[in-house]
């Protein structure tokens, strides 16, 4: 599957159901014009680059890395100070495990039995689901976590000592994967009890 397919379906969906009425359930919490301005902008920054001139000769950051880091910046200045700081510990644990699972995928190929991104995404999700709650608190934990591991990827990655390149299609990838499925987890945490809660109330009123 070529680098930014995945990134295209999953942000052309979140597009579709932001405006076909799914926007509490996307949003939890975090303003809907900052919603709105990050779906708009990225389809524009997608296919842009950044000279980096201070990160080395010919660096280069992702547009859309780089446009997705400054919202998730936007959202931090706008949740609660003890959200914030466990959407920060959260996103350093994130980028551990994204550090650890890329490493292990590189030297032991055929231990995972889907593609890499795949894994990496669900674990990802799965533990910023359980970790951090609020849509505005997972939106900094995930952006944080992979930029983090972008970083150590970047500074480690290439022993000749080639240009720096920051983010790319692979890695909007991977954060739309990871964000959709962990948007996923959180809706039907808060949504299977409820509905666990009317159907016991119902079968009460039958019974009565």
């Amino acid at each position: 599957m070529p680098a930014g397919y995945v990134s295209a379906v999953v942000w052309m969906t979140a597009v579709i159901l932001w405006w076909s009425g799914w926007r509490r359930e996307m949003a939890d919490g975090i303003p809907g014009s900052l919603i709105t301005l990050f779906l708009i902008g990225w389809g524009f920054c997608v296919r842009a680059t950044i000279p980096a001139s201070w990160l080395g000769q010919g660096a280069l950051v992702h547009g859309a890395t780089a446009f997705t880091l400054a919202a998730a910046a936007a959202i931090a200045f706008r949740v609660e100070g003890a959200g914030r700081l466990a959407a920060c510990a959260a996103g350093i644990l994130l980028a551990s495990i994204a550090l650890f699972l890329d490493k292990l995928a590189e030297f032991v190929p055929g231990l995972m039995t889907m593609e890499p991104i795949w894994c990496t995404s669900a674990i990802l999700s799965v533990v910023a689901a359980i970790v951090v709650r609020g849509a505005g608190e997972q939106f900094v934990a995930l952006t944080l976590g992979l930029a983090l591991s972008e970083t150590a990827a970047a500074m480690l990655g290439d022993p000749a000592g080639g240009p720096i390149r920051f983010g790319g299609f692979e890695w909007t990838d991977r954060w739309w994967l990871t964000a959709a499925s962990v948007r996923a987890l959180s809706t039907a945490a808060a949504w299977l009890p409820r509905r666990a809660e009317d159907g016991r109330w119902k079968r009460g009123e039958e019974r009565s």
